[in-house]
């Protein structure tokens, strides 16, 4: 059979269509036959316009319409696809605020963690998400994990009319390190035998030189680390703040607020002031006229040749003028709120008995007479500073010279769970202690100790309570010889590749040269020590550790350079780091204070752990 061309011509600017027919339909060929091979010169065969006979024709239509479907269907696909991928975005974002809302409560308030996380989910208006929010692998870790249904718009067609789309997120929260006490108290209790810390609270005024310890409340600043032009760098108008915690475990009844000696009461760090501090007689004629003298309790003074003496007791908290010049001190009561990251956002408490107040400051050039004249109603001073009148809307000398102090009282009716938050500062006045004032230009030192709990006949209950400043603790140390192990840091387990760096700012103002070692929990699985510390110093001075890799830096006193100087302890924390939680003192990383000289050290810690507050982890 031969194929030849037909219609080989077209007309003018139309492509040529070839078409392809039988010449001899009838005599077979063979196929070694010349006529059976091809024509290399004849191009008949090839031309994408040939004609297709009918059964080819059918093929295609059908074939066509499968790809179509087929075609159609990945079109769909793709859309059904990528709304799922717009959803799970927008799911995997409600997921990750959620965690992130929750975790800032943790690890003591897991059910405020769990409606915070909750709110973040509802605030979405959407009622077909569900949620399972529990706590992660640690204590701080918060986890959500979050699920909803979409209708398909083309799933359909092969049988799936529903897709789940299922995130979860999980956030570990850091809040700031709690500091200086597990327990209802802070600092010496001198009322109580054998609750002497070797400690107390301290506050200087803003034109106190930093160099003197102060790191945040001093803003005069001479011969220190972070000081530009005589000022300050780390100066905070804002004081300091502590928190009172009211656990479930706590009595029932008023919450009561304690400071012991407030107020700044001139005597020297020492206390060796002795033009100050009574005479053994005079204070024997004190206890004496105890409930003789209109506005004298009986007993206020009963122990007033101890409670009043001069020289180191523990009733001597150092009080210290700088220049001639001494500090007033402000106290703010703030509730509970939502926000454990900041505490000065807390709501001013200003209820009857629990208002912001601002303490006096009593010195010998202030009042033109000595304490004992003071003290004693026979002196007949104008003042009446013996006067003991809780009533009176004003603070004498023998309400706070050496006593407990109520400053916030506040009804059982009214107590709830949660920290409040006590803020002490030097930056404010007595016409409004709630606001800074950035005249203030005392200069003295304070020192004093905090308790709360509920309110008893005699102080506080402190069952259930707890006491401890947040990230930073100004401390003044006066007893002679002492090798004092403080809680320093509470150092909750979780989290990976952590690093807990505590700060000491002018350390060591004694004598003779000492140590200072930081201390594991004992109730944690590091063992007796921390192992592979680094000290280091914001000068660049290279730190003396000890040899044993023990976590203790040697030879720190004023002689070898420790004044107004920072030091840095970093202690390496093991991604298996547990403590006992539920034990009311546990986790909590102890300082070991060795120094065989005379102290009269006031300094400043700081603490902190690495990595973000709050942050995802998974």
């Amino acid at each position: 059979m031969q194929l030849v061309p037909q219609g080989a011509s077209s007309p003018p600017g139309r492509r040529a269509a070839v078409h392809l027919v039988r010449e001899d339909r009838a005599a077979p060929v063979h196929p070694s036959d010349p006529a059976a091979q091809p024509d290399p010169g004849d191009r008949s065969r090839a031309g994408a316009g040939a004609q297709l006979e009918p059964q080819q024709g059918g093929f295609v239509l059908v074939w066509t319409v499968l790809v179509m479907v087929v075609l159609l269907g990945a079109v769909g696909l793709a859309v059904d696809v990528a709304n799922w991928t717009t959803q799970g975005n927008r799911l995997q974002t409600v997921a990750d605020g959620a965690a992130m809302a929750g975790a800032v409560f943790l690890p003591d308030r897991p059910e405020e963690a769990r409606l915070a996380a909750q709110d973040v989910i509802n605030a979405t208006g959407r009622t077909d998400i569900e949620a399972v929010i529990e706590q992660g692998t640690s204590a701080n870790q918060l986890r959500v994990a979050v699920r909803r249904t979409v209708d398909n718009a083309f799933a359909t067609l092969f049988g799936f009319d529903r897709t789940a789309i299922n995130r979860d997120a999980t956030a570990e929260f850091s809040a700031p390190v709690e500091m200086g006490s597990p327990e209802f108290i802070m600092g010496n209790d001198p009322e109580r035998e054998g609750a002497q810390p070797d400690y107390f609270l301290g506050l200087a005024g803003p034109d106190a030189n930093k160099q003197m310890g102060d790191r945040y409340a001093s803003r005069f600043c001479q011969g220190a680390v972070e000081c530009e032009g005589g000022v300050n760098d780390t100066y905070d108008p804002e004081g300091y703040t502590y928190v009172a915690r009211v656990g479930p475990s706590t009595p029932a009844g008023p919450l009561r607020i304690q400071l012991f000696d407030p107020a700044f009461v001139e005597g020297g760090t020492v206390c060796q002031q002795t033009a100050v501090f009574p005479s053994a007689e005079r204070l024997e004629e004190l206890k004496s006229r105890s409930g003789t003298v209109p506005g004298l309790p009986a007993g206020w003074y009963e122990d007033a040749p101890t409670r009043y003496a001069g020289g180191k007791s523990p009733f001597c908290t150092g009080d210290n003028d700088v220049n001639g010049a001494s500090v007033e001190t402000s106290v703010i009561v703030r509730a509970p709120d939502d926000t454990p990251w900041d505490d000065t956002d807390n709501p001013i408490l200003s209820q009857p008995a629990c208002e912001a107040t601002t303490f006096p400051a009593w010195s010998p050039a202030k009042m033109g007479a000595t304490l004992d004249q003071l003290l004693d109603p026979a002196s007949g001073h104008p003042d009446q500073e013996w006067v003991v009148d809780p009533s009176d809307g004003r603070w004498t000398l023998a309400e706070v010279w050496r006593r407990w102090v109520s400053v916030c009282e506040i009804p059982a009716s009214q107590v709830t769970q949660g920290d409040y938050v006590v803020q002490v500062r030097s930056s404010a006045r007595a016409s409004d202690p709630t606001m800074v004032d950035t005249t203030v230009a005392t200069a003295g030192q304070n020192f004093f100790s905090l308790r709360a709990g509920a309110a008893t006949e005699t102080g506080v209950d402190g069952t259930g309570m707890a006491t401890f400043g947040r990230g930073r603790l100004p401390i003044y140390a006066n007893k002679d010889g002492a090798e004092t192990t403080i809680y320093a840091v509470k150092l909750q387990p979780g989290g990976t590749g952590r690093v807990l760096t505590i700060g000491f700012y002018d350390a060591g103002d004694a004598s003779q040269p000492g140590s200072l070692q930081v201390l594991p929990p004992e109730d944690s699985n590091v063992g007796g020590v921390f192992r592979g510390c680094a000290f280091r110093r914001a000068d660049g001075v290279e730190m003396t550790a000890s040899g044993d890799d023990s976590c203790t830096v040697v030879d720190v006193s004023r002689a070898t350079g420790f004044n107004g100087q920072l030091m840095y302890a970093d202690v390496p924390i093991s991604d298996d780091y547990t403590c006992d939680r539920d034990s009311a003192t546990g986790c909590w990383v102890k300082v070991r204070l060795a120094f065989p000289g005379g102290v009269e050290d006031f300094t400043t810690w700081s603490a902190g752990v690495t990595g973000a507050p709050v942050r995802l982890v998974e």
